[in-house]
C-alpha cells in the first residue's frame, strides 16, 4: 500500500520525506509513456508541417524544466513545437525588417545621386591661392572662405574652355612628334639596308633560297640562340654587319668537299709516283679584298654588266683564296 499510496499516513506512523520521494521516482519509471496526442500527423503531400505550439510563455520556456516533474515525451515534443512557433515567427518578423530596410537604403541612395548630380561638389578642384586673384581689401571684405568658394567655382565654369585651348595647343606638337619618329624610323630602315647591299649584294637572293631558312633554324652552341633569333635581333638594332657575318657563315656551308689530290704527269706523260714537286700555282694578282668582293657581287646582281666568263673565272679565283664563292 505503501507504493499506492505514498503520501498517505498511517495513524501514528511519519513517513519520511526521502522515502516519498524515492517512491514517487519508482513509480514514473515502472508507468509506461502516454502516446502523444498533440502532434500533428506526418503530411502526406511530402510538406513538413508544423503543430500549433501549446500553450508555452516565453518566460516558461527560459525556465529550466523539472526532470522529475516534466519528464514524458509529449511533453518535450510539445515544448519543440513551440520553440520552432516562436522562432518562425521571429524569422518573418526579421525578414520583414530587412526588406523594409534595404527598401529604405535604396531609396537614400538614389537621393544621394540625384543630389550630386544636381548639386555637384567643388572639393574636387584644385587648391588655389586666393591672394593671387583678390587684393587684402576684397579679402578683408568678403572673407578667405567666401573667396576661395567664388574662384574654384569660377575655375571649374571655365575648366572645359581651358581643356579645348590645351588640345588645341598641344595637337600639332604630337603629331609633328610622331611624324619626326616615323621618318626617323624609314631612315633607319633606309640605312641599314645600304649597310646590307654593301655587305653582300646578293643577301636577297640567299634570303630567297630554302636551304639558307633551313639554315637558320639551327642553334649557335657559343649562344643557345638559334640563327633566326640572331637575325631578329641583329635588325632590331639596325646591325647589318652582323647578319652580313651570317650571310657569310652560310655561303661557306654550300662550298663542296675539297677532293684529293691528283698524281701529277711526267714530262713524258706518265703518272708520276706522287712525290714529285708540285707545279708553281698560277698567280692572280694581288689577293682579293672584301671590297672586290663587295664589287663584284654587286655588278653580278645587275643582269647584263659581267659576262659568264668572267662570272665564272672571278668565282673561281675567291675559290681559290678564300674557299668560298
Amino acid at each position: 500500500m505503501l507504493l499506492e499510496n505514498p503520501n498517505q499516513e498511517s495513524p501514528g506512523v511519519k513517513v519520511p520525506k526521502q522515502a516519498t520521494a524515492r517512491a514517487d521516482e519508482a513509480r514514473r519509471r515502472l508507468t509506461p509513456p502516454v502516446p502523444a496526442t498533440d502532434i500533428a500527423p506526418p503530411a502526406t503531400d511530402g510538406t513538413a508541417t508544423h503543430p500549433a505550439p501549446v500553450a508555452f510563455t516565453v518566460d516558461e520556456l527560459l525556465q529550466a524544466p523539472s526532470p522529475e516533474k516534466d519528464a514524458s515525451l509529449s511533453y518535450w515534443k510539445s515544448r519543440a513545437n513551440a520553440i520552432e512557433g516562436f522562432r518562425r515567427a521571429d524569422v518573418k518578423r526579421l525578414e520583414a525588417v530587412i526588406a523594409d530596410s534595404s527598401g529604405r537604403i535604396g531609396a537614400l541612395e538614389a537621393q544621394l545621386a540625384a543630389s550630386a548630380k544636381a548639386n555637384p561638389t567643388v572639393e574636387a578642384l584644385p587648391e588655389v591661392d586666393v591672394r593671387n586673384f583678390y587684393s587684402d581689401a576684397m579679402l578683408e571684405k568678403i572673407g578667405p572662405e567666401n573667396a576661395k568658394e567664388i574662384l574654384q567655382a569660377t575655375l571649374k565654369s571655365v575648366q572645359p574652355l581651358i581643356q579645348q585651348q590645351i588640345e588645341a595647343a598641344t595637337k600639332p606638337l604630337i603629331e609633328a612628334t610622331a611624324k619626326k619618329t616615323a621618318s626617323e624610323k624609314e631612315a633607319a630602315q633606309v640605312s641599314f639596308v645600304e649597310a646590307l647591299t654593301a655587305g653582300c649584294p646578293n643577301w636577297a637572293e640567299i634570303d630567297a633560297m630554302p636551304t639558307w631558312r633551313q639554315w637558320l633554324e639551327g642553334v649557335e652552341p657559343a649562344s643557345g640562340l638559334t640563327r633566326q633569333e640572331i637575325v631578329n635581333r641583329h635588325k632590331a638594332r639596325n646591325n647589318a654587319a652582323g647578319i652580313v657575318k651570317l650571310l657569310d657563315e652560310f655561303v661557306a656551308t654550300l662550298n663542296p668537299a675539297p677532293t684529293p689530290p691528283k698524281p701529277n704527269v711526267t714530262v713524258t706523260g706518265s703518272l708520276g709516283s706522287g712525290n714529285e714537286a708540285p707545279e708553281a700555282p698560277k698567280s692572280d694578282g694581288p689577293p682579293l679584298t672584301d671590297a672586290d668582293l663587295r664589287t663584284f657581287y654587286k655588278d653580278a646582281a645587275i643582269p647584263g654588266k659581267l659576262s659568264a666568263e668572267y662570272k665564272a673565272n672571278f668565282e673561281a679565283r675567291i675559290k681559290r683564296e678564300r674557299g668560298r664563292m
